[in-house]
């Protein structure tokens, strides 16, 4: 989806143009205009489409600029940790090719303040889940 399609549905979603206008306390026909697909001379600036996602709790525009540039975007739960940041972070690297024992290595030196039975625990619900995803995939 183009980040100009996004920003239509964003704006459309949330329950048009009159609407959105009012929660940015900006104009109703300034705002269709944005967000108009067919339009290329009027559109949102940057901190105004950060301002409608975080109105509206819809984040197209993000994931329409994440894809266009070819990142994945997830979002994180509230309550994940520092060890749980890391351990996905590993993962990701190890998908890219990037698991080599050196980038092991230096993932681990930040996580030295954790707890190693913590870190182990983790890990081993980690392995528990890729195995559920690995047998699901042979059946």
């Amino acid at each position: 989806m183009s980040i100009n399609d996004a920003a239509h549905k964003t704006v459309y979603a949330a329950g048009g143009p009159k609407v959105i206008a009012a929660r940015l306390d900006a104009s109703e026909s300034v705002i269709r205009a944005k967000a108009n697909p067919n339009d290329d001379s009027r559109w949102f600036y940057l901190p105004e489409a950060v301002e409608l996602m975080s109105l509206t709790g819809d984040h197209r525009i993000l994931e329409s600029m994440a894809d266009e540039f070819g990142y994945l975007l997830t979002q994180i739960p509230e309550e994940i940790d520092s060890a749980d940041r890391a351990l996905i972070h590993m993962v990701s690297d190890s998908i890219k090719g990037q698991g080599d024992e050196a980038n092991i290595r230096r993932a681990l030196a930040g996580l030295k303040s954790i707890n190693g039975s913590t870190l182990r625990r983790k890990i081993n619900q980690l392995q528990a889940y890729l195995a559920q995803v690995a047998q699901a995939v042979d059946d």
